[in-house]
């Protein structure tokens, strides 16, 4: 018999290499990569340091591979965020990371 929890990995995406950011610090944009190493549904949150919801970057389906975006630290409502610290959390059904970016003026 097949573990489940094996077919169930390989149904599932998984992230490769998390994203990488350039620059950080940032002044003004950043350039985001990751890749995947399977297709499936991948979300890219930004939080504040104190843990509340910023703004989202992507919420869709992705094939496998690599892909880059530019994000130009808007929030939701299309506003500037404030000098801080932010973390992006990249999720996919099995898999969550997060890193910390620094956005200077």
């Amino acid at each position: 018999a097949t573990d489940p929890g094996i077919c169930e990995g390989l149904l599932n995406p998984k992230i490769k290499d998390f994203l990488t950011i350039a620059p950080n610090p940032v002044v003004n944009q950043a350039t985001f990569k990751y890749s995947l190493a399977r297709p499936g549904l991948v979300r890219v949150n930004v939080y504040s340091i104190d843990g509340q919801p910023v703004a989202k970057l992507i919420d869709r389906p992705e094939p496998i591979g690599s892909r880059e975006f530019i994000w130009d630290f808007q929030d939701a409502k299309g506003n500037k965020l404030a000098a801080g610290v932010y973390f992006i959390r990249l999720e996919t059904k099995n898999d969550q990371q997060v890193k910390r970016i620094v956005l200077v003026k």
